[in-house]
């Protein structure tokens, strides 16, 4: 999501030697009158539960597991852009995506779309530059 330079600028003229901090933003942003403001929940009944559920997501995105055959842990549950256009979004298990054809070509398609973000944010990056390349060829091919 792209922000607005307003918001942009403000964050820029936020950061202390270079680093933005989270809870410098927070601050800046109790001022009703900075248009950081309107992006954070200030009823303090809702911010708890918003909060809650941001970590019940970071919870899921990191559940793992070891499949038979693999060295590597795969994830367990996958967000599709068609589960998140509800409120609260949802996640699926990756074995039941997988095997939905349909559901699978969705998960390839934010695959692709989730490369050419990696490729064109890290494209002056010299150590990358073979895997942006080899990226590039997947999403050349899948055109």
């Amino acid at each position: 999501m792209r922000q607005k330079p307003e918001i942009v600028n403000a964050l820029r003229g936020l950061a202390m030697a270079g680093v933005l901090m989270p809870e410098t933003v927070v601050e800046h942003a109790r001022d009703p009158a900075i248009p950081l403001h309107d992006r954070f929940t200030w009823d303090d009944p809702e911010a708890p539960r918003q909060h809650r559920l941001a970590e019940a997501r970071a919870l899921i995105r990191v559940c793992v597991e070891l499949l038979p055959g693999r060295r590597d842990p795969s994830p367990v549950f996958v967000s599709l852009a068609e589960d998140r256009v509800e409120a609260g979004g949802g996640y699926r298990l990756m074995v039941d995506v997988l095997s939905d054809s349909s559901r699978r070509a969705m998960l390839l398609a934010q695959a692709h779309a989730e490369m050419r973000s990696f490729a064109k944010k890290y494209a002056e990056i010299e150590e990358l530059a073979t895997v942006v390349a080899a990226a590039q060829q997947v999403l050349s091919k899948a055109a």
